[in-house]
C-alpha cells in the first residue's frame, strides 16, 4: 500500500515529502530507466514504504498545475519553469503518427506524412520547401523573391523565385 504526499523539495533522486499526519519524510525517487527528471515543490508524490525500517520510495509524481492533454495512445514530455511551474518546452508524440516539439520561441512538427513544419516553413519528405509569403528575412518576402541579373551568362533578366 502507498500514500500520497506533497513534495517539499527534490535533490537528485532524494525527495522530501510532507505526508500530513506522518510528518516530513525523505524518500528515494524511482523512475523509468532513462528518465532524468525532478519534481517541483508542491507536486504530489505516490510513495510506498519499503522493507528497510523507516525508508520510503516514490513511484510517481502528479503535476497539479498543468492539466493532462494527451489523448489515448499519446505521450507528452515537458519541462517546467522552476518559478511558477508553467510549461517551458515539450515533445508531444501524437497518436496520428506526428511529433510536435515546442518552446516559447517556436515549434517544429514532423507530420504523419514525413513533412516538417518549422514555424510555418514546410519541408516535404521529398525535400521541397514551401515558405509562406508572411515569412520575411531582413524585411524581404522569401516565397517569390527574385534578383535582377545584370551581367554573366544569364543576363539580362531576373532570377526565378528562390524556393
Amino acid at each position: 500500500m502507498g500514500f500520497i504526499a506533497k513534495v517539499l523539495s527534490a535533490i537528485q533522486r532524494e525527495v522530501k515529502l510532507d505526508a500530513g499526519g506522518d510528518g516530513i519524510l525523505t524518500a528515494q525517487q524511482f523512475a523509468t530507466a532513462g528518465d532524468d527528471s525532478r519534481p517541483l515543490a508542491n507536486d504530489y508524490a505516490h510513495a510506498v514504504q519499503i522493507r528497510r525500517t523507516g525508508r520510503f520510495s516514490v513511484l510517481g509524481f502528479y503535476d497539479p498545475k498543468n492539466a493532462p492533454r494527451a489523448a489515448a495512445g499519446e505521450r507528452i514530455i515537458y519541462s517546467r519553469k522552476a518559478g511558477d511551474g508553467s510549461i517551458a518546452a515539450e515533445v508531444w508524440l501524437k497518436n496520428d503518427n506526428s511529433i510536435i516539439l515546442k518552446n516559447g520561441g517556436g515549434s517544429i512538427t514532423l507530420t504523419a506524412s514525413g513533412a516538417v513544419n518549422i514555424n510555418g516553413v514546410i519541408i516535404s519528405s521529398a525535400g521541397a520547401v514551401t515558405v509562406p509569403s508572411s515569412i520575411k528575412v531582413a524585411g524581404k518576402e522569401l516565397a517569390g523573391h527574385t534578383h535582377a541579373i545584370n551581367s554573366g551568362s544569364s543576363a539580362p533578366g531576373p532570377t526565378g523565385p528562390n524556393l
